[in-house]
């Protein structure tokens, strides 16, 4: 019975702690699971603006949360205009935080178990058009010295591995070998292989001598020494604006991934490639890859090409 009593009288102070001060132990722990700095800002900046709405409810100890208050929270942001992706990541990083209370035994009722996440639609932005990688491709071409040599190597890499931009600024010379095949460091600290073609091998190839760095060395670098998340993006929407196309790091692992399934790659692979834990989200893709078979049967129609057809019809 005094167990008991001393058991409920530790869990009481525990379910007393407040909101920031576990917010901070949460953080904490994302930290010393060497979480990635991005994920760990997004954690934090998503979690510090839920609780200061909560403070402003006169929300202090988590044991209040309930899930009225959660929906409510959502709600406000979603009738604001709030984009549908931006409420569903408020959503997932309270989740997150809850979840880890829960396992962490300092809650006893999760109340967001009873919370739906809100809906985002399916819709995913176009991959890159042929005529405006030729555009890309042809400006890289044309363009010279040895920042057009970085460029170039950077853009085809980009494009012919998938890999993500983080995953891309991660690498140092020397990663990726002779046959092109290379470990690239992905989200949740998984490690999976990927390969780049001889074309894209060449250039870099060309990009690694004017680099002239040793092993180990980070393999991108600007006027200013190794390149930032913020410089790869400039640099890529610099090159699109040169050619008046939109263009992003996301677009280009998108024109991968698309291209990739309509040349014939499987599912499985383009998941493996692209470091998706979950499949659901590669089959995505496949809405792309095939929004374009109306117009290809228009041009390769068995019918439509029969001379006799067109005689009688």
């Amino acid at each position: 019975m005094q167990l008991e009593r001393l058991s409920n009288n530790i869990l009481q102070t525990q379910m007393n702690l407040s909101v920031e001060q576990l917010i901070q132990d949460f953080n904490l722990s994302r930290k010393s699971s060497l979480y990635t700095d991005k994920t760990r800002r997004y954690y934090s900046q998503q979690l510090s603006h839920f609780q200061t709405w909560l403070v402003g409810k006169d929300i202090i100890i988590v044991d209040q949360i309930t899930p009225s208050l959660i929906r409510l929270f959502l709600s406000e942001h979603a009738d604001r205009g709030e984009k549908p992706n931006t409420t569903h990541a408020r959503y997932r990083a309270i989740k997150t935080f809850l979840r880890w209370l829960e396992n962490e035994e300092l809650l006893l009722k999760n109340p967001i178990a009873k919370v739906g996440p809100p809906k985002v639609p399916k819709e995913l932005q176009p991959p890159l058009k042929d005529d405006e990688l030729n555009k890309i491709i042809s400006y890289l071409e044309r363009e010279k010295g040895n920042l057009a040599i970085r460029n170039r190597a950077l853009f085809y890499l980009l494009l012919d591995s998938g890999i993500r931009i983080e995953e891309c600024l991660k690498l140092r010379i020397g990663d990726i070998n002779q046959e092109g095949t290379f470990v690239v460091h992905g989200k949740g600290q998984k490690d999976r292989l990927v390969r780049i073609s001889g074309t894209t091998h060449g250039y870099l190839s060309k990009y690694l001598k004017i680099r002239n760095g040793q092993d180990g060395s980070p393999l991108w670098i600007g006027v200013r020494g190794e390149m930032t998340i913020n410089g790869l993006m400039e640099t890529l929407e610099k090159l699109g604006k040169k050619v008046k196309v939109h263009l992003s790091a996301h677009e280009i692992r998108r024109t991968f991934a698309v291209k990739s399934l309509k040349n014939g790659m499987n599912l499985r692979a383009l998941q493996l490639l692209l470091g998706h834990a979950d499949i659901s989200t590669t089959t995505r893709y496949l809405d792309l890859a095939e929004s374009d078979i109306i117009d290809q049967h228009k041009l390769a129609s068995p019918v439509e090409n029969l001379r006799v057809c067109r005689l009688t019809r």
